[in-house]
């Protein structure tokens, strides 16, 4: 089971956090600023970013599978 934590600092305290339930399909918690919600989520299709791609928000990522560290992201 992998678990995302997504954090942004500033402006404000916001959170995002996925907790996956099968490979395609995962339930999220999220509070931003759309407010606090439950949202349920299913990969439609699978996409890759381009490494040159420059993240345009603050937000920080990190992803937890079998209780271990597996990927940290600050920007």
């Amino acid at each position: 089971m992998d678990i995302e934590i997504d954090y942004n600092p500033s402006p404000k305290n916001c959170f995002f956090i996925s907790v996956e339930i099968e490979k395609d399909e995962a339930i999220s918690f999220d509070y931003t600023a759309k407010g606090h919600r439950v949202i349920k989520q299913n990969l439609l299709e699978k996409k890759t970013f381009p490494k040159s791609q420059i993240p345009t928000s603050e937000w920080d990522a990190i992803v937890i599978n079998n209780k271990k560290l597996v990927k940290k992201t600050l920007y």
